[in-house]
C-alpha cells in the first residue's frame, strides 16, 4: 500500500549472537496514478496557425508532476510527430522549427508523477492548420 515504511537490519552469527541494529532507513511507496489533465486549447476541431500553443489543465500531486504531450497527423498516434515527455508546465508552444504545414493534427497529454506513475492519456483532440 502507499505510505512510508521503515526498515533496519542486523547480523546474527551461528551462535545466535546479534550485532547492533543498523540505522533505520525509510522508503516511500507511491503506486497511486495521478489524474489526467483536461485539454483546453486549441479546442477540438479548431482552425489555427502552424505554430499553435497546446494548453491543458494543471494537475497536482504531492510527489510533483510532469506532462507528456504528443502530436500526430494520425488519430491512432502511429507516426508521432512530436513527443515531449518531461514538461513541467501545462502548455507547449510549437517553436518556429516545429511549424506545421496545412493539415489536420491530433494531440493528447498525460501526467507522470514524481514516482513515475502515469495517468491515462486524455482523449485526443484535433485541430486544422490552414
Amino acid at each position: 500500500a502507499d505510505g512510508t515504511y521503515f526498515w533496519k537490519v542486523r547480523a546474527v552469527d551461528g551462535a545466535g549472537i546479534g550485532s547492533d541494529w543498523s540505522t533505520s532507513w525509510a522508503v516511500r511507496l507511491d503506486n497511486t496514478v495521478p489524474s489526467a489533465p483536461v485539454l483546453v486549447s486549441p479546442a477540438d476541431g479548431a482552425t489555427t496557425s502552424g505554430n499553435p500553443t497546446l494548453d491543458w489543465s494543471d494537475v497536482t500531486d504531492a510527489s510533483g508532476v510532469k506532462y507528456q504531450v504528443q502530436l500526430d497527423d494520425n488519430s491512432d498516434f502511429s507516426s508521432t510527430l512530436l513527443d515531449q515527455p518531461m514538461l513541467t508546465v501545462s502548455q507547449y508552444t510549437m517553436a518556429a522549427g516545429e511549424s506545421l504545414p496545412a493539415g489536420t493534427y491530433y494531440w493528447r497529454v498525460r501526467t507522470v508523477d514524481g514516482a513515475g506513475n502515469a495517468s491515462a492519456w486524455t482523449s485526443a483532440w484535433s485541430f486544422t492548420v490552414v
